[in-house]
C-alpha cells in the first residue's frame, strides 16, 4: 500500500459496532447534559439501533453547537466536543471533514444477507444516479460479511481499490457512487 495516497492509506482496527456505541455514549452524555428532549434522544437512539445507513452528523453533529450555545458547565461541553472528535476522526476518505456515514452490519449473524443499491427494494437504499439499482449484495458467513459487487455499472471501492468481491472488517471504506460508508 502506498502510504503517501490517503485512499490507500492502512485502515484503523475498529471493533464490530464500536462506532455506534461511541454515538450511543454521546447521545447519553448529551441528554444527560438537558442537550435535547426525551423524545429527540429516543427518537436517536432507536435511529443508531436500527437503521443501517447511518449519518453521524444527523445523529450528533448539532451536539457541539448546541453545547456552545447552552452555556452548560464546561466540562461536560469539553466532553460532547471531545466525543464528536473522535467520531470525526474515524477513517474515512482523504482529509476532508465529510460527516462519518456508517453501514451498520449486524455482526451476530442474526442477518445473513444486504442488498445495497438504489431501488426501493434494497436493504440498504442509496441515492444517485452513480448507484445501481441493485449495486452489491453482502453476505454473512463463517462469521464475518463478504461483499460482491452486483456488475454495477459504476463499480465497488473497498478500502481505495475497486472490487468484484471482499471480505469485510469494521472500519473499512466503501465507496459505492458517490457515498462513502464505513464499516460498522
Amino acid at each position: 500500500m502506498d502510504a503517501a495516497d490517503p485512499e490507500h492509506e492502512a485502515v484503523v482496527a475498529v471493533r464490530p459496532g464500536g462506532l455506534r456505541r461511541q454515538l450511543v455514549e454521546t447521545l447519553h452524555v448529551a441528554f444527560g447534559a438537558q442537550l435535547m428532549s426525551e423524545t429527540t434522544f429516543a427518537n436517536r437512539l432507536e435511529l443508531v439501533r436500527s437503521a443501517t445507513i447511518i449519518d453521524t452528523a444527523v445523529v450528533v453533529g448539532d451536539l457541539t453547537t448546541r453545547a456552545a450555545r447552552s452555556g452548560m458547565h464546561p466540562v461536560a461541553a469539553s466532553t460532547i466536543q471531545s466525543m464528536y472528535g473522535d467520531l470525526m476522526s474515524c477513517p474515512r476518505r482523504g482529509e476532508r471533514n465529510d460527516p462519518v456515514v456508517l453501514l451498520a452490519l449486524d455482526w451476530s449473524g442474526a442477518q445473513q444477507e444486504l442488498l445495497i443499491g438504489r431501488s426501493p427494494e434494497a436493504d440498504a437504499m442509496l441515492s444517485g444516479p452513480k448507484v445501481s439499482r441493485r449495486h452489491a449484495r453482502l453476505r454473512f458467513r463463517d462469521g464475518g460479511w463478504f461483499l460482491e459487487d452486483l456488475d454495477s455499472t459504476n463499480g465497488t471501492v473497498v478500502n481505495g481499490a475497486f472490487v468484484t468481491s471482499s471480505a469485510l472488517h469494521p472500519g473499512d471504506r466503501l465507496v459505492i457512487g458517490d457515498h462513502h460508508l464505513i464499516v460498522d
